[in-house]
């Protein structure tokens, strides 16, 4: 698992592992479909990535890793660009 290796190299480096998680807000409906439980559906989005995170950082810190996890929002085709 990726996140195995990270905190691998981040123990051989004695460094911080920054675990993210970017949720893509704007791609949760098609434009123009009525939604009226968008903000439940984004807000669903934000807690399980959210739990995620704080399994993943958990695992780190058991290893004996500093880590720390943020959940970066973005809206538009590339999310990944915020990593």
């Amino acid at each position: 698992m990726a996140l195995d290796e990270a905190i691998k190299i981040a123990r051989e480096q004695k460094s911080t592992l920054r675990i993210v998680h970017v949720i893509d807000v704007g791609l949760t409906v098609p434009a123009g479909v009525p939604s009226p439980n968008l903000p439940e559906v984004d807000e669903g989005l934000y807690v399980r990535g959210k739990a995620l995170l704080t399994a993943a950082e958990s695992r780190a810190r058991e290893a004996g890793v500093q880590a720390e996890a943020v959940v970066v929002e973005e809206i538009g085709p590339r999310p990944g660009a915020r990593i």
